[in-house]
């Protein structure tokens, strides 16, 4: 009897299995699940401009973080359970990040049901973005907002980011400002735009970064290091008795464009004795500015690359002419870009 039961399992487990198999042989994608990054069209003029961008780049733009909804059958209380999809952008893969930025949606449409802005958006992206951006280098999606700072150690919006890229989407800020914007203005964004799309590209590359060594060589300081993450205060020290930034933009003259805008240096008002309080949420302290970083080497590629794809050289050369380092760091970048973008696909 026991070696009758044994045949029979071994039996039906074997017809288990091939079941199984023959079934997975005959396995197709559902396509059940929504595709929240489809566009649909509409006849309201700035959402059918954002269809129309869709339909020809594939690229949907998006100017609300939640993008849709659907029900998901009931409760065990009766209630209808509803599914937002939220852009996600502290969202990666393998991990979430602990240091993103906050950013602040449309005030003029969620406040006035105003998409006159949202149009003049959906323009600047069709005529300045889009058309010139390496293929292969398009997001995900782009979310529309109206300004960009750091989460941790600028809530007061001290520097304002342009762009900023994550996996779901890429950020662009100042969306309400874009139709007042001049040509020049509008280059120079479309300029950033692009080269945080690229720049997250090189920095993923050690080939790509060793393409730009000469461009990095060339921020170096009197004792030869590079000063890439160099910390500044007053007096080109880390003192902290002054409560002013330094005077003199020093980042100008080592050949950066700008400072670190996620490393800037506070003094805290908030003491105990000798002893500063270590506390982050800055927007509720007395705090004052007392210094800053110059760039890591991807916030260094990334101004000289927006600045470069503005192909404006006299009014660059024109706006740094005192500071010979940063013209000889800007001819250095328009040679080695295009090197960069010959082998993009």
């Amino acid at each position: 009897m026991k070696k009758e039961l044994i045949i029979g399992m071994c039996f039906w487990g074997l017809a288990f299995f091939m079941a199984c198999s023959n079934e997975d042989e005959d396995l197709t994608p559902s396509y059940a699940d929504q595709n929240w990054y489809k566009l649909e069209d509409s006849d309201e003029p700035a959402d059918h401009a954002f269809y129309e961008l869709f339909r020809t780049y594939g690229v949907p733009v998006f100017y609300n973080d939640t993008i849709g909804q659907e029900e998901r059958g009931f409760s065990k209380e009766g209630e209808k359970v509803i599914h937002y999809e939220v852009i996600d952008i502290d969202y990666w893969i393998t991990n979430r990040t602990m240091n993103s930025v906050i950013y602040v949606l449309n005030k003029n449409y969620f406040e006035n049901n105003n998409k006159s802005h949202l149009l003049d958006a959906a323009q600047f992206l069709g005529e300045y973005v889009l058309p010139k951006l390496k293929k292969s280098k398009y997001p995900m999606s782009f979310l529309l907002v109206d300004s960009i700072v750091n989460n941790r150690t600028d809530p007061r919006g001290l520097h304002v980011f342009n762009s900023y890229y994550a996996m779901t989407a890429t950020l662009i800020g100042g969306v309400h400002r874009i139709g007042k914007m001049t040509e020049s203005e509008k280059k120079l964004l479309a300029g950033y735009v692009m080269a945080e799309l690229y720049v997250y590209d090189i920095k993923k590359n050690d080939a790509y970064m060793n393409l730009f060594t000469e461009f990095f060589d060339c921020s170096a300081g009197t004792d030869g290091k590079l000063l890439y993450g160099s910390q500044k205060g007053r007096n080109n020290n880390t003192t902290w008795q002054t409560s002013y930034l330094l005077p003199a933009k020093d980042w100008l003259t080592s050949g950066f464009l700008r400072y670190n805008p996620t490393q800037l240096i506070y003094l805290l008002a908030q003491r105990e004795g000798n002893k500063v309080e270590t506390n982050y949420d800055l927007s509720t302290m007395d705090t004052k500015l007392v210094g800053y970083t110059f760039p890591i080497r991807e916030q260094d590629l990334y101004e000289y690359i927006a600045r470069v794809l503005v192909g404006d050289d006299v009014a660059f050369e024109n706006e740094y002419a005192a500071y010979p380092k940063i013209l000889e760091k800007y001819k250095l970048m328009k040679r080695l870009l295009p090197l960069y973008l010959e082998q993009v696909d």
